[in-house]
């Protein structure tokens, strides 16, 4: 799932949880619908996408207006 489409499944109102994981040297951001268990936001080039901060998550979550994650 890239940003694209987790944009309209917030605004179907689809989105069950947003996890933010912190994987050492990166973040990642796992989302969860009925339809989906814990997909990883990817990149455009397809591998899934590494944030170096918390704070630039959620920026691009603020973008989507999701204001509401849990941080893991």
């Amino acid at each position: 799932m890239q940003q694209k489409e987790l944009k309209e499944l917030y605004k179907n109102n689809e989105i069950n949880k947003v996890l933010v994981l912190n994987q050492g040297t990166f973040w990642n951001i796992v989302v969860s619908t009925a339809k989906e268990k814990n997909t990883v936001i990817r990149s455009a080039r397809g591998g899934q996408r590494e944030f170096k901060t918390l704070d630039a998550v959620g920026a691009m979550l603020n973008e989507i207006n999701i204001n509401s994650f849990t941080v893991l």
